[in-house]
């Protein structure tokens, strides 16, 4: 009975990574990240295969030498999971290890198979009998940890960076990340002192699902070429500090920014999607450090808004966009800048006012500033 209820809590789990796996495949996403993820689930997938198999054999029914080709078969495929859900860490951080980087990473997967490989000789990670009985070796609890340690690392550096965020989403991001090892580190406790129910393979099946509902939430409130915000973010975010503005006296200032000559740049460069990365990253770089709320929600539009701080403080971040602006205009072959129009809370009656003033404010400086180059400029 208990052998059967592996192997139907194995299969169970088998079915939820192929559903899993089909969706991310649909995503038609080929970048690193999502590779890494789909990956990732093909390995947890064969993991589970092995597990279950492992279900069946380890009593000895099959021989010894069918028992130590499945225990080699888990090995590879667990340690290769592993392995790579922390290059899908590192590829969502824009840190994908390439030639000698890499090593570091594949290190603890080889040392964990190399191990499985010398247990036939010396049984320090498992043993099995000549009747084919499986039991594990005094250094089986040693393998856990090396087989574990890539995704410990990664998952270390995304809790520091959980703990040291300061904005909402930074927070939701990386706790995407800590929701893979939350179910696995239960279930491979759980699974030291009950081998014959498939734990394991529930932490893993489990962990990925959680991570695949977070990707698909931070999907919904994301623009998909920058990665800020999108405009149904932002809608949210100015409703509510508008209404704690309005109910606690508190501050909001809102920029609105819009590319000069997107069209043309598009026209004459081809470059839409790169030039709008690249204002992404400007606007990370001078606003994300000043706790600021980025958003991007029209074709060429941007958003940054600051719950905090005085007016003066805001325009001064402002300033600084249009000088980061000017710097990286120098490094290309077109003129890349930003009209940017600003309003604060001073009683409007809705947030869509707000919003407007900010608005018309941009469009005024875009006038102004075409106006100045000799160009007759209509919106």
């Amino acid at each position: 009975m208990m052998l059967t209820f592996y192997e139907g809590m194995g299969l169970f789990c088998l079915a939820l990574l192929g559903v899993l796996y089909v969706s991310a495949l649909l995503s038609h996403d080929n970048s690193n990240i999502q590779r890494m993820f789909r990956w990732t689930i093909l390995a947890s997938a064969a993991t589970v295969c092995c597990d279950i198999c492992g279900g069946a054999v380890y009593q000895g029914e099959y021989g010894a030498a069918v028992t130590w080709a499945v225990n080699i078969a888990y090995t590879f495929s667990e340690s290769t999971a592993y392995l790579l859900w922390a290059l899908h860490y590192l590829a969502s951080r824009g840190r994908f290890p390439k030639g000698r980087a890499l090593v570091p990473w594949v290190l603890p997967a080889c040392l964990a198979v190399a191990l499985c490989l010398m247990s036939p000789f010396n049984g320090a990670y498992i043993s099995v009998d000549a009747a084919g009985v499986y039991s594990r070796g005094p250094l089986h609890p040693l393998y856990t940890v090396v087989v574990a340690l890539p995704v410990v690392v990664v998952t270390l550096e995304s809790l520091y960076r959980m703990v040291a965020a300061r904005r909402k989403s930074d927070f939701i991001r990386e706790f995407a990340m800590v929701s893979f090892i939350i179910p696995l580190l239960v279930c491979a406790i759980l699974q030291v002192m009950w081998y014959d129910i498939p734990v394991l393979a529930c932490g893993l099946t489990v962990g990925l699902l959680f991570v695949y509902i977070n990707i698909q939430n931070q999907k919904i409130t994301e623009d998909p070429i920058t990665g800020l915000n999108n405009r149904f973010r932002m809608a949210q975010y100015i409703e509510s500090r508008y209404e704690r503005c309005r109910d606690w006296d508190g501050a909001l200032y809102v920029a609105v920014m819009d590319i000069d000559h997107f069209t043309d740049i598009v026209a004459q460069h081809g470059n839409g999607d790169g030039t709008l990365i690249r204002v992404a990253c400007a606007l990370r770089g001078v606003c994300g450090t000043r706790d600021c709320f980025i958003a991007k929600f029209g074709g060429d539009e941007f958003l940054v808004a600051r719950d905090y701080g005085t007016r003066e403080e805001f325009e001064s971040i402002c300033d600084d966009v249009r000088a980061r602006m000017e710097e990286l205009s120098a490094e290309l072959p077109y003129d890349l800048r930003l009209s940017i129009g600003t309003a604060g809370y001073a009683g409007q009656p809705t947030p869509r006012q707000l919003f407007d003033e900010a608005d018309a404010a941009m469009y005024a400086d875009k006038r102004a500033r075409y106006e100045s180059m000799g160009i007759r400029w209509t919106r």
